[in-house]
């Protein structure tokens, strides 16, 4: 063998070493990701007929074939401490929902249908599904003829998060035109942009652009839902889904003024900031006028046992004293902001260390509870004494703002 020849062999064996150590290292690393499920691992089977084959044809779940996971395959209604044979008294009250209504953070004994029953004295039957639509929600209503219960309550939410990324219309734009499922946004995206300049043709797009096609896009889902909520439900205040984007969403002017005439509250998850800002929820009442109530909002301790903490929106602080004081810190600033009318700490209990989801993994300090329902004293205490304080606060702030009034 020549001495190119050899070179050119032993080159090869190099790579084809390389390769397979790459190749490795790659399927190692993915069978790791897919046990985190951080990449999707398909289930053992035949696929998908099969997944369809245990699925409830009409609502997707419970399971033709039941299985005990989080509420979503009990095919009677959640245990009822207050009442525990669901047999002997027809239920004066069922509940249908997602995880609101099933209230999954917490035991039976502590769900808030078992207190209504404690309250009611007599039976409330609770059919919340963790995940469900409000469509899927009434669907297992319907098909529950067996259900005598004189109320039925429903919950409803039209959405969490929409998503919303600024360069929605390009993306519209830019879509597969042949693809059926594509092809309706896209071609409302080419319409907006030739009734706004004369043609759908490749141009340069501005931010303008960008912001007033979200206002656009966003606009057409609020007047199809908050008209059917307002005629079906007319008795409670819409939320509407729950903003989260601070680019595209908080700052856009065209945004907020298209959500006025849809919205009773505006319903915000705010993150990145270490309370509100004044400036901010100032130009969303001069764009909007609208009362704000802050849905999510937390910081994770360092110092909780077991927990990753590498996941989730919050701030991430040294101890559970300083959460506490975080949330005095960010409670006071909302009770100072004149359009701010309640707010929802993030949230009841922690993620436990076993967590899979991508937010969560590892398990995350979020709670005013660990998991197992002991509390965080200097949190809860900190927080009780703003929260009682409330009322008294809101007016030294309103007295301070000369006399401005708060939306009440």
């Amino acid at each position: 063998m020549t001495q190119a020849r050899r070179w050119v062999v032993g080159w090869a064996a190099i790579l084809a070493v390389a390769l397979l150590s790459v190749e490795s290292v790659a399927w190692l690393a993915s069978r790791w990701l897919q046990a985190r499920h951080v990449l999707y691992r398909p289930e053992p089977g035949d696929g998908y007929e099969q997944y369809l084959a245990t699925r409830d044809p009409v609502v997707g779940w419970p399971a033709a074939a039941p299985v005990q996971a989080g509420g979503r395959a009990a095919p009677q209604p959640r245990p009822s401490p207050a009442f525990p044979d669901p047999a002997s008294q027809r239920p004066c009250v069922s509940l249908y929902g997602d995880s609101f209504t099933w209230a999954h953070e917490v035991g039976d004994q502590d769900a808030w249908g078992n207190l209504l029953a404690a309250r009611l004295g007599c039976p409330v039957a609770n059919y919340g599904v963790g995940g469900y639509g409000t469509d899927q929600a009434y669907l297992r209503y319907q098909g529950h003829t067996s259900d005598r219960a004189g109320v039925v309550l429903l919950g409803i939410m039209t959405e969490n998060e929409l998503q919303c990324p600024v360069d929605l219309l390009d993306r519209y734009l830019a879509s597969d035109a042949a693809n059926p499922d594509l092809q309706p946004g896209r071609a409302a995206a080419a319409a907006w942009l030739t009734a706004r300049y004369g043609s759908a043709e490749a141009r340069r797009l501005t931010q303008r652009d960008r912001y007033e096609f979200i206002a656009y896009a966003f606009e057409r889902y609020y007047r199809i839902v908050t008209p059917i909520v307002r005629r079906y439900d007319p008795n409670h205040l819409y939320l509407g889904s729950r903003l989260n984007y601070r680019t595209g969403q908080f700052d856009n002017p065209w945004f907020w003024k298209m959500l006025a005439p849809y919205h009773d509250v505006v319903s915000v998850n705010y993150y990145g900031q270490w309370g509100p800002q004044a400036d901010e929820f100032g130009d969303w009442a001069a764009w909007a006028d609208k009362p704000i109530l802050i849905t999510e909002w937390y910081a994770k301790a360092l110092d909780a046992p077991g927990l990753a903490n590498t996941h989730g929106a919050g701030w991430l602080v040294r101890t559970q004293e300083d959460r506490a004081r975080f949330y005095q810190h960010f409670a006071l600033g909302a009770l100072e902001t004149p359009n701010v009318v309640g707010w929802h700490f993030f949230k009841y209990l922690d993620d436990p260390p076993e967590s899979q989801a991508l937010d969560n993994l590892g398990g995350a300090n979020k709670g005013m509870f660990t998991a197992r329902g002991e509390p965080y004293q200097p949190l809860l205490d900190r927080a009780r004494a703003v929260n009682r304080a409330a009322y008294p606060l809101i007016e030294f702030f309103d007295g301070r703002q000369n006399g401005r009034s708060r939306k009440q």
